[in-house]
C-alpha cells in the first residue's frame, strides 16, 4: 500500500503567500465600494433633503400667495425650523433619507435654497438649488445627471402685462373667481418654467369647468375648442343653445353670450370673459389680459 502524503511546508506557505496576495488587492477595492456605496447613500439623502425643502416651498404655496424666507437646523434627528415661531409648532422638513447630523438649509422666499454645513453619515454635502450632490468632495456618481423628481403645480395670472420674469407674486395659486378668463403658468418646484409659455383659459361650470388653449398648438387647440363646446362637425352646430362657432383652415372660435375661446394665425390663442375682460397668447413677448 502507498503511503499518504500531504502537503508540504513550500506548498502551504505558497498558498498562503497567494491568499495574502488576493487580499491585498482585494481588501482596498472592497473598501473603496463600501466607500462608494456610503458616499451614494450620503448623496442620495442630499437630493432627499433638497426635494423635501421644495415640496415645503410648494405646499406652503398652495396654502398662501406669498412666501417668506425660513431656515431649518438639522440635528441627526430633524430639520426643525429655525428660530422657532413665537406661537405655534416649528416646522419640521419630512425628510426621505437619513437626517443630516449637522448643518442649516434655508428656503428663500423666491423657492431656492441654500444649504451651510451638511454632514450627513460622516460626509461633507454640498447641495446645490439645481444640479448634483456631492458629498465627501467627490461625488461617487459623477455621471448621475439625473434631478429629484419635479413637483408641478399651477400659477395663474389676469395682470394685463402678464407675467414679468423673475416675479412670482404677480401669480396667484388658486384659480380666480372673479373673472372666467385668465393665464395658467406651469410651475416646477415652485418655481414658473420660463421654457413653457403660459396657456389661455377659461372655465365655465355650465360646460364641464376649464378650457386652456396652448400658443403655437393650433390643431389641438381647435380639437379642444370643439369638444369643449361640444360642436359637431357634420351637422355644423354643438349642442348647447345660444353658441356660435366658426372654423376655416387658419383659425377657429366658439362664443356664447358669456365666454369664448379662439386659436389663429400664428398660433395666437385667447379666452373672453365677456363680463370681465379676456386673456391671449400671441408671442413669447406679447401676452397678457384686459
Amino acid at each position: 500500500m502507498k503511503e499518504k502524503k500531504g502537503f508540504t511546508l513550500i506548498e502551504l506557505l505558497a498558498v498562503i503567500v497567494i491568499l495574502a496576495i488576493i487580499a491585498l488587492i482585494a481588501t482596498p477595492i472592497v473598501l473603496n465600494l463600501i466607500s462608494k456605496a456610503r458616499r451614494g447613500a450620503a448623496e442620495d439623502s442630499g437630493y432627499g433633503l433638497r426635494k423635501a425643502a421644495q415640496l415645503y416651498y410648494t405646499e406652503s404655496l398652495l396654502k398662501a400667495t406669498s412666501f417668506s424666507e425660513i431656515t431649518f437646523k438639522c440635528d441627526g434627528t430633524n430639520c426643525t425650523q429655525e428660530p422657532a415661531p413665537s406661537s405655534g409648532t416649528a416646522a419640521v422638513l419630512d425628510i426621505d433619507g437619513t437626517v443630516p447630523e449637522t448643518g442649516t438649509i434655508k428656503i428663500k422666499s423666491n423657492g431656492e435654497i441654500e444649504t451651510a454645513n451638511i454632514k450627513i453619515g460622516g460626509f461633507d454635502c454640498t447641495i446645490p438649488n439645481t444640479g448634483n450632490v456631492t458629498c465627501g468632495g467627490e461625488s461617487s456618481n459623477g455621471d448621475n445627471t439625473s434631478e429629484p423628481e419635479k413637483i408641478i403645480t399651477y400659477g395663474y395670472s389676469t395682470a394685463s402685462t402678464g407675467y414679468k420674469k423673475d416675479d412670482s407674486t404677480t401669480l396667484s395659486y388658486t384659480r380666480p373667481t372673479s373673472r372666467n378668463a385668465y393665464l395658467k403658468y406651469t410651475l416646477i418646484n415652485g418655481i414658473v418654467d420660463e421654457e413653457i409659455l403660459p396657456e389661455a383659459c377659461v372655465y365655465y361650470e355650465t360646460y364641464g369647468g376649464e378650457l386652456c388653449l396652448k400658443y403655437d398648438d393650433y390643431n389641438n387647440s381647435i380639437s379642444k375648442i370643439k369638444t369643449f363646446f361640444k360642436w359637431d362637425d357634420e351637422a355644423k352646430k354643438t349642442e348647447y343653445d345660444y353658441v356660435t362657432c366658426s372654423f376655416n383652415e387658419t383659425s377657429g372660435s366658439c362664443q356664447n353670450p358669456n365666454i369664448g375661446a379662439n386659436s389663429g394665425p400664428n398660433g395666437r390663442v385667447g379666452a373672453g370673459d365677456y363680463s370681465a375682460g379676456g386673456c391671449s397668447v400671441e408671442s413669447r413677448t406679447f401676452l397678457g389680459c384686459s
